[in-house]
């Protein structure tokens, strides 16, 4: 397996992300109606965070989530909302780096 690079997304990923989160949705029987715009709007959200896993200049891999206050734990959390991994990078371990 090629080197897997986890990195923060950016405005330059909006397309990617918005092209991995309909693939989600599709592998689901659904659909997404997530635009380009929401993406952007979402990354520019201080509480909500994008990885992205990333090999040879290509996004594979997409984890999404939020931060917010947690009553039980009296603490902040983060929730996960999104996890997906590229078809073909599937049982490669990228899901692991």
């Amino acid at each position: 397996m090629s080197t897997v690079r986890i990195r923060d997304a950016t405005s330059d990923d909006v397309s990617s992300i918005t092209t991995l989160i309909h693939t989600l949705a599709a592998g689901m029987g659904e659909t997404s109606p997530l635009t380009p715009a929401y993406v952007a709007v979402y990354l520019g959200t201080p509480s909500n965070s994008v990885l992205l896993a990333e090999t040879g200049g290509e996004v594979v891999g997409l984890l999404s989530f939020s931060l917010r206050q947690n009553l039980f734990h009296a603490a902040g959390s983060a929730m996960i909302e999104e996890f997906i991994i590229t078809e073909t990078w599937r049982t490669q371990g990228v899901g692991r780096a």
